[in-house]
This record gives structure tokens, C-alpha cells and sequence, in this order.
């Protein structure tokens, strides 16, 4: 897929493809600071790149808000928090909007790594 915005800096540039690994049945695989590519219901079936932040039944701490996560919640983050529509804005997502872990960055060459 291809990243769209500024809020994985710098790790992900926008306009860069990356491969992604669909999840649907192994999201125990899944651990904090993992990319992945998440369609939030909130957000309207628009996909995004984040950083698991948070996994299920963790407590989240970000600058002085906090968030206690139920059984399946999951917390966002953008890299570049100043740039980033993520958990903070959106809430916590569920495993059912969790597309797949990013398992490595595709285009461009210069920038390839798996």
C-alpha cells in the first residue's frame, strides 16, 4: 500500500509503498511498537499507517492524557505526534480494523529495508 501524509516521519515518507501481512488471524503476533495498517470505523474506511502504541487490557500514557484498553483495544500512534490523526483523536480501534503488520518498505529502493 502507499503511505499518504507526514505522520510516520521519519520512518515512512509520504508517497512510499510498503508490503503489508494481512493479520485476520494472528494478532497475537502483533506486539507494541509494530507498524500496521488500520481502517478505523471512525474514520470512514480510510486506511492508515500507525504504530501500535498500546495492546489490549495495557494502560497508555501520552503526554498527560491516559487511557485504560479493554479486551480488544488497540492504541495508534503517528510517529510525528505533532502531524498525526491516531488513538488520540479517533479512540482505540478493535482486531476487526486491524488490515495487517507493515513488514517492509517497498518503494523507493534507495530507502528499501525488510
Amino acid at each position: 500500500m502507499r503511505v499518504y501524509g507526514h505522520s510516520m516521519r521519519p520512518v515512512l515518507e509520504d508517497g512510499e509503498l510498503v508490503i503489508v501481512r494481512a493479520m485476520s488471524h494472528s494478532l497475537a503476533l502483533l506486539q507494541k511498537g509494530d507498524l500496521v495498517a488500520v481502517c478505523p470505523f471512525k474514520m470512514s474506511n480510510k486506511i492508515l499507517v500507525k504504530r501500535l502504541a498500546g495492546l489490549p487490557r495495557d494502560g497508555v500514557q501520552v503526554q498527560e492524557q491516559c487511557w485504560k484498553l479493554g479486551m480488544d483495544q488497540w492504541f495508534l500512534l503517528g510517529d510525528c505526534l505533532d502531524d498525526s490523526l491516531d488513538s488520540r483523536a479517533f479512540g482505540p480501534v478493535s482486531h476487526r480494523e486491524i488490515i495487517g503488520r507493515v513488514e517492509a518498505r517497498l518503494w523507493p529502493w534507495k530507502r528499501f529495508h525488510g
